[in-house]
This record gives C-alpha cells, structure tokens and sequence, in this order.
C-alpha cells in the first residue's frame, strides 16, 4: 500500500466506516467508531477537509461502517449502527440519508430497523448491492465460517423490525468491512490481514457467488 493523503481533520480520530461518493469524483464519506456523536465527515484524495454534518435524530451506539448506493435517482449514504461486542441487541438501525452537497444542507433520515434471523451478530461490515438493492451484512466471529446474511431493500417507511436471513459461511478469518462495486459485479471483503474477492457470474445470485472461494 502507498500512503496518498493523511486526513487534516482532526475529529476523526477513529474512522471506522469508508464510502466513495456517488456526487463528486475523488470525494470520500468516513465516521468515527462508538464514542463519538452521530456526525459524518468529508474528505478528499488529498486529505482535505470538506465539512462534518450532523444527523438528526440518530443514535451512535456503535457506527461500524457505512455505504453508498443510488436510491430512485438520488445518491444515499447508509450508516450502520450495527456493533454489537457482547451479541445483546435486539435489533440494529440503518440510517439513509441523501448525500450531502453542502454544509449548512437540511438532512432527511430514513431509519431502518432489523434483526438477525438467529438472535444478535456482532458485525462490522455492510455492503449493499447497486442493482437489486440488497443490504448484506457479515458476521464479525473468530471461527471458521463467518455467517452472511442479506436484507431485502423495505419498498416504504415502516416501523417494523425487517429480518436479515443468513445466505450463506464464508470461510475467511474476521471479517470487518466490505463493498460492492457499482456495477454489482465485485464484493470485496477486507479482514485484519487481507481483503478477499468474490465475483459474480452472469446473472447468478449472490449467495452462488458466495459460496466459492474468493480470490485473495
């Protein structure tokens, strides 16, 4: 790896999500782990500060990463209060909000509520899929397999508590963030030593994806 840019903002002194802006070419999105407010900050490939910008009536228990996706034509940001060390919560929020472009910009949040199919995951890492709008999530464990699940996109605003249904075991270490490129083709999933590839066939599904091997 080459170092390109350090951060001059100094309130993000623990970043823990990443996502690439669906606005501006060379900008990038990034959050704090558990601790700090819930706030998003700017940047860019030069380490340049682009603002911070608050988000209303959310909750930061636990901020572990976060995504970009296009949603009916307007760029969003999923943030991901998903940690959960000691596997006690209940259910776990997302909270969408349309990309910033301006500071002092009025934000709309859109919560989304869910659990786990078989009770609380500790988990780091989401990732949603550009074409059928399919948020995944992988659990953090230190075992052999790592559980991955999927939540369907909620077609309305709803108070309900959605389910994600496990989808398949990944045979990787640790897994703490992940991404899915914009043409919904490549899942890259980054652990404490490497970050692993899967590749999508045609028009198989994910969980066929999922269950080869990834390219290390």
């Amino acid at each position: 790896p080459v170092r390109i840019a350090t951060l001059t903002n100094q309130k993000i002194n623990e970043s823990s999500g990443l996502a690439a802006s669906r606005v501006e070419q060379n900008l990038f999105w990034t959050h704090n782990d558990s601790g700090d407010k819930p706030r998003i900050f700017a940047f860019d490939t030069a380490g340049k500060d682009r603002g911070e910008f608050q988000i209303p009536k959310a909750k930061a228990d636990d901020w572990e990463d976060m995504a970009s996706v296009t949603i009916d034509g307007k760029p969003c940001l999923i943030l991901a209060d998903i940690g959960d060390n000691g596997r006690r919560r209940k259910s776990c929020t997302l909270y969408v909000i349309q990309e910033p472009s301006q500071v002092k910009q009025s934000i709309k949040v859109r919560k989304i509520r869910f659990r786990y199919q078989y009770g609380p995951c500790d988990c780091e890492s989401i990732a949603i899929d550009p074409v059928s709008k399919n948020i995944f999530l992988v659990e953090k464990i230190f075992a052999i397999r790592c559980p991955i699940y999927q939540l369907a996109w909620p077609d309305r605003n709803s108070n309900d508590v959605l389910v994600a249904k496990k989808v398949g075991s990944l045979q990787l270490p640790p897994v703490t963030a992940m991404d899915i490129s914009a043409d919904g083709r490549r899942a890259i999933m980054a652990t404490y030593a490497n970050a692993y590839e899967f590749q999508r066939r045609g028009d198989e599904s994910w969980r066929a994806a999922f269950a080869r091997s990834p390219r290390t």
